[in-house]
């Protein structure tokens, strides 16, 4: 199903003092498919910012773990690290390795075919040889200005809603930053994690930020875990990215001072894993998602965005917001017959306004709500 949703610009002239001046008047578009970024949502043919095998800022090619992680420990501010398309590197119980600061680690997905270099690990059997500990991640970023764009990051956990940790396997994410400024990660693929593709933690450094855009985030979905982009303070703009299969596509914690911005997303509504809704923000303090003083972060935009047909509700905020939650100018493909945007575990309820969302529920014709309401779930459900 194809909305047309997008209005006709309106040009109007007026004439001051001799001079025509022309008076452009923007369009109001819904949903993710007006995507102003200029580059393919979710990456791969089409975007514009491929590093090439032959782009003259590249100071190591690798192709083997052991040339990888050479160069992550010889690499400057500055350098650049790629990884052909063809290669696939395994990381199978090497955790932890650290892109210095300032560097980028390159693949070229989606040139000429190309499907991006692939780092991977399997999960190893049995689960104690694997001698990671919970939210072992396979790459950590070591510094500010990190840039990691055009790959494949392959995890070892496939199963839907497995509690892993309960089995003895912990969870994994394949990118970690913790209190990092200037991240960003486009243009990659990710799937198989447990945890997190993206993990973010910046509870001492309300400043920190990441871009991460034009990515392709699918097969997260661990029980009680399971995230695209999951934020722990700090902030982050999620941009044009495709997910699908997750718990969380994005997840915060909802720490003071936090916030995320998303935009020009979709998510395609599949793998309805226990616990699940597509954005989310948890209470904080955890332990006291009940009481008055639990708060959800401080600001969140969750705007142009499609949600696909699902079962699952799209937005969950879990107390009560700072600042606020502005839902608008999103598309919500509904099956069922309930809001697609829920408020719960809050003393006091409020902090979010949803205005000007195409909605449409019971597989119905998405239509234009400009004031809808939200669902509050109160006490704990």
């Amino acid at each position: 199903m194809k909305l047309n949703l997008k209005n006709p610009v309106l040009l109007a002239g007026l004439v001051i003092a001799g001079i025509l001046v022309l008076i452009v008047v923007f369009s109001e578009t819904f949903g993710a498919e007006p995507n102003p970024t200029g580059n393919p949502i979710g990456g791969g043919p089409g975007y514009s910012r491929i590093i090439s095998p032959t782009d003259g800022r590249i100071n190591y090619s690798v192709s083997t773990k052991d040339q990888l992680l050479t160069a992550l420990e010889s690499a400057r501010p500055g350098e650049v690290i790629f990884v052909p398309g063809d290669a696939n590197i395994d990381l199978t119980g090497t955790w932890g390795t650290v892109i210095p600061a300032g560097v980028t680690l390159a693949g070229d997905r989606g040139r000429n075919g190309s499907p991006g270099g692939r780092i991977f690990r399997y999960r190893m059997s049995p689960p104690s040889a694997d001698n990671g500990y919970s939210k072992e991640p396979m790459l950590v970023i070591g510094g500010d200005n990190v840039r990691i764009t055009g790959l494949r990051f392959e995890g070892g956990d496939r199963i839907q809603d497995e509690l892993l940790e309960n089995n003895g396997i912990d969870v994994k994410c394949a990118i970690k930053a913790s209190e990092r400024k200037e991240l960003e990660v486009d243009n990659c693929e990710f799937w198989y994690w447990s945890d997190s593709a993206v993990h973010l933690e910046n509870s001492n450094n309300s400043t920190a930020y990441a871009y991460i855009h034009h990515n392709y985030m699918h097969h997260c979905h661990a029980r009680g875990y399971g995230y695209g982009v999951v934020l722990y303070g700090g902030n982050v703009l999620v941009e044009a990215n495709l997910f699908d299969y997750t718990r969380h596509a994005i997840a915060a914690a909802g720490y003071p001072n936090e916030g995320y911005e998303a935009r020009y997303n979709i998510h395609l509504g599949h793998g309805n894993a226990i616990g699940g809704h597509h954005f989310d923000v948890h209470g904080y303090p955890p332990g006291q998602k009940e009481s008055v003083d639990s708060i959800a972060g401080y600001e969140y935009k969750i705007h142009h965005n499609t949600f696909e047909s699902t079962e699952l509700p799209c937005i969950g905020i879990r107390a009560l917001p700072q600042k606020g939650v502005w839902i608008d100018h999103n598309i919500f493909k509904t099956t069922y017959d309930d809001p697609p945007v829920f408020q719960r575990y809050a003393g006091t309820f409020g902090g979010m306004y949803m205005t000007r969302n195409y909605i449409g529920k019971n597989g119905a014709e998405p239509v234009l709500v400009p004031d809808e309401d939200i669902w509050y779930l109160h006490p704990l459900v």
